[in-house]
């Protein structure tokens, strides 16, 4: 991110923090007439599914609009490749508390019911131990979350899928570029999904890809995204017009609020659209579940897929950075990683008393930091019960939403801005 208006300009965990200038001028160029053909069909898609198959060793990839359209591609394939043992029962899926609605969304568009596990403190992840509690004679499958680049025990995973004979898909939305034993995360289950979101590893704004061991499951994967269609244009348009009006609009965010009035008005009128619709957020059905991957944005997302390595490894750099300032505080709780992990840390995300506080002091000294997951489910202001979740059910998570504080790690949050954000926090405690 360009910093002419520096003094303007927030650090910031989740506004456009891929973005470089290489990226705004390809994004620009996808508006001269001559590339206009390129915006829904082109060679780029299955460039980038090539791309992932190649990085993964594995033979089928599927892109799509979304993360969440790859999960429930995945999830489709599966009920249909059940049959008849699928319409006749109960089939349950058990996927962890604390996490977004785009998972339970996506597992009841599939047919499925969510069954909700809770989690392990010290690293968001789910817990071995609760999953199995949590295991009965409908369950089908387990979904894995990588919560925030942190790898989760896989060892301990995969012997309990094996024990039970269950399906297991990793949801890697924050750990693109994650190992654990040395060995990917996506590799593990029989199925990964992986976002291209406005604020996740590599970003087009928009965007998923999902890759699948078995041949039976990837030709039905395939059928399902071949009968999808290409998103509207104005769908396409407001991906591409995104890292645009964020990019003018950061460097005088906080100049007389010009910045945030800027992108707050692009998406009133709808020239930018937002991460979750107004009908996700009710937990209504979506009758209609998602695109394929619109060409134009499969080339903005290979773009960022070449800086990837060097985008995560600035990522370890700035949390190592974190880990160094925090040691010896004891009101800032930080999170476990263990020696098999090599994790992304999408955010560095720390817990703390009176985070709603901290959050207010640092966006006061233009840092804004992040509380994605409030709390089992997140966005904020979602009604939890509406997505099969019962207040309660996973203490821990609800415990750890109402904690957590997600720091800035991305390629625009240079050292100096992390060790800004470090003595922000440090100084928050002292008064």
């Amino acid at each position: 991110m360009h910093r002419i208006f520096k003094k303007y300009a927030p650090v910031s965990a989740a506004l456009l923090p891929n973005a470089e200038f290489d990226d705004i001028k390809l994004v620009l160029s996808m508006f001269l007439p001559w590339n206009w053909s390129k915006w829904r069909s082109g060679k780029e898609i299955s460039e980038l599914e090539e791309k992932f198959k190649e990085y993964f060793s594995v033979k089928h990839a599927f892109s799509f609009s979304s993360g969440r359209v790859g999960l429930y591609a995945i999830l489709k394939s599966i009920s249909i490749f059940l049959g008849s043992a699928f319409t006749v029962q109960r089939s349950e899926i058990i996927i962890q508390a604390y996490t977004t609605i785009a998972i339970p969304i996506a597992v009841k568009q599939a047919g499925f019911v969510p069954v909700y596990a809770d989690i392990k403190e010290d690293t968001y992840n789910i817990d071995p131990v609760k999953v199995e509690e949590k295991i009965t004679e409908n369950t089908k499958a387990i979904i894995v979350q990588h919560t925030f680049g942190i790898p989760a025990e896989m060892d301990k995973i995969t012997a309990l899928c094996q024990k039970h004979n269950l399906l297991l898909i990793e949801d890697c939305a924050h750990s693109l570029g994650a190992e654990f034993g040395g060995k990917k995360t996506g590799t593990f289950g029989d199925a990964a999904f992986f976002s291209f979101g406005r604020d996740k590893i590599i970003s087009s704004t928009s965007g998923g890809m999902a890759i699948v061991k078995d041949q039976i499951l990837a030709e039905k994967i395939k059928k399902i995204q071949s009968n999808m269609d290409f998103p509207p244009l104005k769908w396409i348009f407001q991906q591409l017009a995104h890292p645009l009006v964020f990019w003018c609009s950061l460097p005088v965010y906080y100049f007389f609020s010009l910045g945030k009035i800027k992108i707050l008005f692009w998406q009133k009128i709808g020239l930018i659209s937002r991460a979750y619709s107004a009908e996700e957020k009710t937990g209504n059905a979506v009758d209609f579940y998602g695109y394929k991957f619109p060409n134009i944005l499969a080339v903005l997302a290979f773009n960022q897929f070449k800086k990837m390595e060097r985008f995560n490894d600035h990522r370890r750099k700035i949390a190592e950075i974190y880990g160094s300032s925090f040691k010896n505080h004891t009101e800032i709780i930080m999170p476990a990683i263990s020696s098999a992990a090599k994790s992304t840390f999408l955010y560095y995300t720390i817990q703390v008393a009176r985070r709603d506080k901290l959050l207010n002091f640092a966006a006061e000294k233009h840092i804004i930091l992040g509380d994605w997951f409030p709390g089992a489910l997140g966005p904020k202001g979602i009604e939890e019960e509406k997505f099969g979740y019962k207040k309660g059910d996973c203490q821990i998570a609800e415990r750890v939403g109402l904690k957590s504080l997600d720091l800035p790690t991305n390629i625009n949050t240079s050292e100096e801005d992390a060790r800004k954000v470090a003595d922000l926090i440090k100084e928050f405690f002292k008064s």
